[in-house]
């Protein structure tokens, strides 16, 4: 049984993150299997500890979101973790000396401006801006529009921890062993590599709400549909009629 206290950290806090739920995952894993699939990764909690306990030593783990950000940051943390540090400590230190609530608010608003004039430029700054924002906007609710750009709303934590070396270093290691490979796309792009014996885990986007009719954006402006749920629920049958 894995304790939520052995669990492996996650870098960001994610709507729909499964941490809670990750023994009831565990304890339906096929006793064997081969490579191990994702194609929702979002916040990544269950991949990061998918690999460092149960994908076999000479198997490969691919991982999949169509938020470019999401595989920005991993792949960030798995090459270059230690320019993320730098920007991260900076940051903690000058939010968490800020003393009033409204000057604050101001240095958040200037740090989401930062991330939206790097629009199309994913690279270790823009992690770094975007792990910002997650970590102190509200609810850790992260908003973009139609353009792209940023619009969570200053959050409440007053000393929030940005970098915390154990879990990134965690992290790093994990994402560079066992051949783990990282993509950026549509979920149907790794259907080819899927073989009998392999392991795939769907955590796919909610279809809207009965009730509130609530939905998160997938694909920038499109949602995510009952139709793509249908389809997805196809591929599930035929994934397994091929074991």
């Amino acid at each position: 049984t894995l304790s939520l206290h052995d669990a492996l950290p996650i870098l960001l806090h994610w709507v729909g993150g499964k941490k809670r739920i990750l023994n009831h995952i565990f304890e339906n894993l096929p006793k064997k299997f081969n490579n191990y699939f994702e194609p929702f990764m979002g916040g990544g909690i269950v991949a990061y500890n998918m690999i460092d306990r149960y994908v076999p030593l000479d198997k490969s783990a691919y991982l999949n979101d169509w938020n470019k950000d999401v595989i920005n940051i991993n792949n960030v943390v798995k090459y270059d973790h230690r320019k993320l540090r730098h920007y991260l400590l900076k940051w903690q230190k000058e939010y968490a000396d800020i003393e009033s609530k409204e000057d604050k608010k101001a240095y958040f608003l200037n740090k989401r401006d930062e991330l939206n004039s790097l629009i199309n430029n994913y690279n270790v700054k823009r992690a770094a801006l975007y792990m910002f924002i997650n970590k102190t906007c509200f609810n850790s609710m992260m908003s973009f529009n139609s353009q792209g750009k940023c619009t969570s709303g200053h959050g409440t934590a007053l000393r929030p921890t940005l970098y915390n070396k154990e879990n990134v270093e965690n992290v790093h290691h994990t994402l560079n062993e066992k051949g783990v490979k990282l993509y950026n796309g549509d979920w149907k792009k790794l259907l080819p590599k899927m073989k009998a014996g392999d392991f795939v885990y769907f955590d796919s986007p909610y279809v809207p709400d009965d009730r509130t009719e609530h939905n998160y954006k997938y694909k920038g402006k499109d949602e995510w549909t009952n139709e793509n749920s249908l389809e997805l629920f196809e591929t599930f049958k035929q994934l397994g009629g091929k074991g």
